[in-house]
């Protein structure tokens, strides 16, 4: 798929994507080699829907309403999950029918540096930490507690135009 300059690209962490709490439990229990096995061992076990989840999807819908070589998003996965997990993240996507092809795995870099080569204008994370590190020039979306049936991002998710400083609530 070609991305013209008209494409709205964003990048979301695989942590709001997907539901990682059990691998992360996993990781936090047993340590990082266990937590590759983990992914390993459930490559073919779908993971579930994430806050992000059904505001991602509805995002991608748009391309429904333009010619397929010309999308008007897309979304790229950044995380600074390992490649075992990162396989894991995109066989999920594609076991969900999401539109999502291109992702960077950092194995616990910052994915961050990679967003102007994406000409992102959008950071989507479940994590505080990740989004006060997104680069100042772009959106960055921050989501807390569990997301409602309906509700894209759940309750009280602060949202910083970190292009002009705003916040809002």
């Amino acid at each position: 798929m070609a991305i013209s300059e008209d494409t709205l690209v964003i990048g979301v962490a695989s942590s709001a994507l997907f539901d990682l709490a059990q691998s992360h439990a996993v990781f936090e229990e047993f340590g990082e080699d266990a937590y590759r096995d983990f992914q390993e061992e459930n490559y073919d076990s779908r993971l579930e829907p994430g806050v992000a989840f059904p505001f991602i999807r509805r995002l991608l819908q748009l391309n429904d309403l333009r010619d397929p070589s010309q999308p008007l998003v897309e979304v790229v996965v950044l995380s600074r999950n390992d490649p075992e997990t990162g396989a894991r993240v995109m066989q999920s996507i594609e076991l969900h029918g999401l539109a999502m092809t291109r992702a960077v795995f950092t194995q616990g870099r910052s994915p961050f540096k990679f967003m102007p080569a994406f000409n992102m204008k959008l950071f989507l994370s479940a994590n505080p930490d990740d989004v006060s590190r997104a680069p100042p020039t772009h959106l960055r979306v921050h989501s807390e507690g569990e997301s409602a049936p309906g509700d894209a991002l759940g309750g009280g998710a602060p949202i910083a135009d970190t292009s002009t400083g705003l916040e809002a609530s």
